[in-house]
């Protein structure tokens, strides 16, 4: 009894110190699982939120909005990793990203323009990564600057965009009667881009191609390229004449640009310029009997045959071009209507214009240029210029620009095309936009002698995203008609 008393008091005993125990482990309540708390700058909505929370896995379901300044994701499903904040989004994904608009804040206010340009991607799924600001779309619909294209898929990096199968335009009409296709475009926002074998295609009908196309990103309203379209028109020197242009790349990074001229009496003129894009690049010239102005021989006919150098400018892969356009050259020059022929070794060197001031809506630019040129007949002419410009620029098509010029010559040149420059002159451009139609006006004016040098009238129409232009040049006296495609700008 004794031991059978003492056995169930202790075994009481352990069942009353252990009770508490037991009771607290099946009451008490655990927190549920909390998502880690994501950068402070992230922002998550969505319609349906879940995920697993444990691992830093965030998914949301219907009207999801993924916001971090200076980016913003929208989808119809979307996952994010907290950690590595990489975000994969499909069904009807858009993609913002604000990159600083390249020009001092003065400047940007004055013009009344946003402190950010925007790049836009809408494709059908999107793996991008917040930190890096770094990804990959597919079935793309994009913009960027007034640059729209469509496109199997895009890769950004920063501010790299690599674009694969693409059509390209810079026009926002429904109904554009021409369309650009590149095989591919590698671009840096707010700088250039080049697009590879480029299809200009009208009506459905591949009208031309061009093995490389650069693209300006970096002004004002438009995205500029030069694009060879035929032309026609009516010349003092050549009478009536249909001119074609195309390209040819003929290695990698070496591409030819080709005009050809059908004249009145019959006869064949040619301007190839065959180039590199290095930093510096060589560059070919072969021209015949291309028209020039003078200043003391109004109007001639001149022939490098050929022209070869080196060349630095907006083209090559360099940031010094951007800034510098140089060119050292050697060629046999031919001038048909003085019958004056020679070689000529030509350096020379021009800054891009540089915004020094403004008031309001106007900017003062300054460019410095300088140039040497010595001849196998003996002679050596130099001429160093500085340029001040008033430049009023509101969008692509208007455009205002006041520039007084003053160069220093000095020597000798046998080529009437070479004394082009004015000792002291104004230059005018007035771009202006009435509704479809356009007006461009421009002028120089000889201070000196009072009278006005050169001038040029254009009326142009735009229909269906194309713009004919009717040109009068007064020197030269020609007549012509221009195609330009809007939105794209022609190097004049």
């Amino acid at each position: 009894m004794t031991f059978r008393c003492r056995l169930a008091a202790c075994s009481l005993g352990l069942v009353l110190c252990l009770l508490p125990r037991w009771s607290g482990a099946q009451t008490a309540k655990e927190p549920a699982p909390q998502p880690p708390a994501p950068s402070a700058d992230i922002q998550l909505k969505a319609d349906v939120v879940g995920g697993n929370f444990v691992r830093g896995f965030w998914a949301g379901r219907g009207n999801v909005s993924i916001q971090r300044p200076g980016q913003r994701v929208r989808a119809d499903e979307a996952q994010v990793d907290y950690q590595s904040t990489a975000v994969k989004a499909t069904g009807n994904v858009i993609l913002q990203m604000d990159l600083k608009r390249p020009i001092n804040e003065r400047l940007r206010r004055q013009r009344r323009l946003s402190p950010a340009l925007t790049l836009q991607l809408n494709s059908s799924s999107l793996e991008y990564n917040l930190n890096a600001a770094k990804g990959e779309a597919q079935d793309v619909d994009g913009r960027f600057h007034n640059l729209h294209f469509t496109a199997k898929s895009a890769a950004v990096d920063g501010k790299k965009l690599s674009i694969q199968s693409a059509s390209l335009g810079a026009c926002a009409s429904p109904d554009a009667f021409y369309s650009l296709s590149a095989r591919s475009i590698d671009a840096t926002l707010g700088d250039k881009a080049v697009a590879r074998k480029v299809g200009l295609n009208i009506g459905g009908f591949r009208l031309l191609t061009i093995p490389r196309l650069p693209i300006d990103l970096n002004r004002d309203g438009t995205s500029g390229a030069h694009m060879p379209l035929p032309s026609i028109g009516s010349s003092h020197l050549a009478g009536t004449f249909v001119q074609w242009g195309t390209a040819v790349q003929l290695a990698a990074g070496v591409q030819s640009d080709f005009r050809l001229q059908w004249t009145e009496d019959q006869s064949f003129r040619y301007f190839v310029t065959t180039r590199g894009f290095g930093a510096p690049a060589p560059i070919v010239r072969f021209h015949y009997k291309e028209e020039a102005i003078g200043r003391k021989v109004q109007r001639v006919l001149v022939s490098r045959l050929p022209e070869v150098g080196l060349i630095l400018d907006r083209s090559s892969n360099s940031s010094l071009g951007k800034v510098l356009e140089a060119e050292l050259t050697y060629g046999h020059i031919r001038e048909y209507t003085t019958k004056t022929t020679g070689n000529r070794l030509n350096l020379q060197v021009s800054g891009r214009p540089w915004t020094i001031g403004g008031l309001g809506e106007w900017d003062l630019d300054f460019s410095p240029g300088a140039r040497l040129s010595h001849y196998s007949s003996g002679d050596t002419y130099r001429d160093a210029y500085g340029e001040l410009s008033l430049v009023r620029r509101l969008d692509a098509r208007n455009r205002t620009e006041i520039t007084f010029s003053q160069h220093m010559v000095g020597g000798k040149t046998p080529f009437a095309f070479d004394e082009v420059f004015l000792p002291t002159e104004l230059r005018g451009k007035w771009l202006k936009s009435l509704g479809r139609f356009s007006l461009d006006l421009a002028a120089r004016y000889d201070v000196r002698r009072n009278s006005i040098f050169d001038y040029k009238i254009g009326l142009g129409f735009v229909t269906h995203c194309i713009e004919p232009k009717l040109v009068w040049r007064g020197r030269t006296q020609t007549f012509g008609m221009e195609l330009g495609l809007v939105g794209f700008t022609l190097d004049d």
